[in-house]
């Protein structure tokens, strides 16, 4: 099934301080998902958290970084955790770096990164 509302959705971007894991967070942001944001670069992604809120101000959804190694299981499972205490839930997740079989085990699937485990649409 196709996720098409995406407000009041969270999703979890890894690679979330730059590119397209950036690009796809400022989209699903106007769309009013709450966003966690994980990348290994910290400081990255404090400026890409501070640019979301700046670039959306009238939208009332939450946004949050994460520093995460998705080459670290521990820390790619901390992130989950992190996000469904924060938000309750996690309706989708977007792996935006090349470790994207780590992060599919981590949440307990079998799958490697190519498997497509569901859709959405942003337009």
């Amino acid at each position: 099934m196709a996720l098409t509302n995406f407000a009041g959705a969270v999703a979890v971007i890894t690679g979330g301080a730059s590119g397209i894991g950036l690009a796809t967070a400022r989209a699903l942001r106007a769309k009013g998902t709450h966003l966690i944001l994980a990348d290994i670069n910290s400081q990255g992604l404090q400026q890409a958290e501070q640019d979301i809120r700046q670039q959306s101000p009238g939208v009332n959804a939450r946004v949050l970084g994460v520093p995460t190694d998705v080459t670290n299981e521990a820390q790619v499972q901390a992130l989950m955790h992190k996000a469904v205490e924060t938000c309750g839930r996690i309706d989708l997740v977007m792996t935006s770096q090349f470790h994207g079989y780590l992060l599919l085990r981590a949440g307990g699937a079998s799958h490697n990164a190519a498997t497509t485990v569901g859709s959405f649409r942003l337009s």
